[in-house]
């Protein structure tokens, strides 16, 4: 570690040790690592996901008020598809048919939180329900990146009357 002060430049030697307390082999802590670490980029790809979207629903919200009786309809269709990438569709048995950004990220915060709360191994539980996450996180990212792909016609639309683009 190096230290300068008032011009005077001061090192000495760092060393990291694990905690004394901590009896996971070195093995169980990387597996816990690669797992968080996972976890973490499917926080963040769907905080950004979820945020992108709520932002387009806010921003519908706000045109409503502003739009003829045609865009109103048109704006209605989209914000009820953005509500279903959000919250998800559910099936006719009541079940969860296609999962929603916001249930996906509020579960890989949760799972990220419960895995990082022991220095251990991550159980094959927490490794299978992650890959299950996973697995319905693409399916969300997906159906909002494919409706992201008709902002710009809708957009279009827009600015033909004289309307603010979604942004």
């Amino acid at each position: 570690v190096r230290l300068t002060v008032n011009g005077k430049a001061l090192t000495a030697p760092l060393i990291v040790k694990i905690d004394p307390r901590v009896t996971a082999s070195r093995a169980d802590l990387e597996s816990e690592f690669k797992l968080e670490s996972k976890l973490e980029k499917m926080v963040t790809a769907g905080a950004e996901a979820a945020l992108e979207a709520h932002s387009a629903h806010e921003q519908i919200e706000k045109l409503m008020s502003m739009a003829t009786a045609d865009m109103k309809e048109t704006l209605e269709k989209g914000d009820k598809q953005l509500a279903q990438v959000l919250d998800g569709k559910k099936s006719a048995s009541g079940g969860e048919a296609e999962p929603g950004l916001d249930d996906v990220s509020g579960e890989a915060a949760g799972l990220y939180a419960i895995v990082g709360a022991a220095d251990a191994a991550p159980t094959a539980a927490q490794q299978k329900a992650a890959d299950h996450l996973g697995e319905e996180q693409k399916e969300a990212l997906d159906r909002w990146e494919r409706l992201k792909a008709f902002l710009p016609a809708l957009n279009r639309k827009l600015s033909t009357e004289h309307l603010p683009a979604i942004n």
